[in-house]
């Protein structure tokens, strides 16, 4: 099996997924993992459409 991304299910989604984007970059880039930061962040925990539009404007 191969890790293809990760999920973010309670705390500042918006924040987590932006710090975490800029990680797996910052791997690809250091370690020459490719692909490394195309990773899938995926957001759960009672989301919405008011949710997801709050969360597209951060």
């Amino acid at each position: 099996y191969k890790a293809n991304g990760i999920r973010l299910d309670s705390g500042d989604l918006a924040y987590l997924s932006i710090q975490a984007r800029k990680f797996f970059c910052a791997v690809e880039t250091e370690f020459g993992v490719s692909g490394f930061g195309d990773m899938k962040i995926t957001a759960s925990n009672d989301i919405n459409e008011e949710t997801l539009d709050a969360l597209n404007k951060q």
